[in-house]
């Protein structure tokens, strides 16, 4: 059975921490997954019950393996409650921080002091360009991603960012050899327009609620393309005579 691209993606975090030579180099104490822009931060969520090797940066929160830069480093010298075993290595996930950040560690912020040193024992997770991987250059690049099709037009950025955590669960034999674009990605997560449609026409502001950011936008989109209405423009009663009238 074909890897979906989740486990692809834990399979490509995992392999950092493994590429090194046994005898003639030291293995890296930690895996590090710096997103400055906060790209994958959707995914973490979805991953953290099936890795149990990552960790965040951010608020203190054990169930959520998440705390600030001490706590991280802690965590890497096995000190406290919820550290991996021994021959496991920690992946620590850095939403808003860069590589250049760490790097330049006289300009660095104390809150990211505690996680200079660990860029010269670990091992950062990299573009072959030597930048951090977005999801995007994730997904069509032929060195260290998926090598899929995906349309680079801000539309399908845009409907990509809503449905990454849905595209984890798919199978990437599944998505060779198509075109992944905005009305693919948008469809992932609005699925059956016209179904929704009559839904949030019969109750607009329920309808709306029950909606994350990412489901609303994907389904604004859906009804652009597929209806030509824009339900935040239009409101249901333009929305309900322009559908009268197709």
């Amino acid at each position: 059975m074909s890897q979906t691209v989740g486990q692809q993606l834990i399979a490509a975090l995992r392999a950092v921490g493994q590429a090194y030579a046994p005898g003639d180099q030291v293995a890296p104490c930690a895996v590090l997954w710096a997103d400055p822009e906060r790209l994958w931060a959707t995914v973490v969520p979805e991953l953290l019950p099936v890795l149990p090797e990552l960790y965040q940066l951010g608020r203190y929160d054990l169930e959520l393996r998440s705390g600030p830069a001490l706590w991280m480093r802690c965590i890497e010298a096995r000190l406290i409650e919820g550290a991996p075993a021994a021959d496991t290595t920690p992946i620590l996930y850095l939403p808003g921080v860069s590589r250049e950040q760490l790097r330049a560690a006289e300009d660095c912020t104390a809150e990211l002091a505690a996680l200079v040193e660990l860029q010269y024992r670990g091992a950062a997770w990299l573009h072959v360009n030597g930048k951090e991987w977005t999801p995007y250059a994730y997904l069509v690049s032929r060195h260290g991603g998926l090598d899929l099709d995906v349309a680079k037009d801000q539309a399908t950025l845009d409907a990509l960012a809503g449905a990454l955590p849905s595209l984890l669960g798919e199978p990437v034999a599944q998505l060779r050899g198509r075109r992944l674009d905005s009305e693919f990605f948008n469809a992932m997560v609005a699925p059956d327009a016209t179904g929704l449609l009559l839904r949030w026409l019969s109750d607009p502001e329920g309808f709306r609620q029950r909606r994350s950011d990412p489901e609303w936008k994907a389904f604004c989109q859906q009804c652009k393309t597929e209806a030509g209405l824009d339900p935040v423009k239009d409101g249901p009663l333009k929305a309900a005579t322009l559908l009268a009238a197709r």
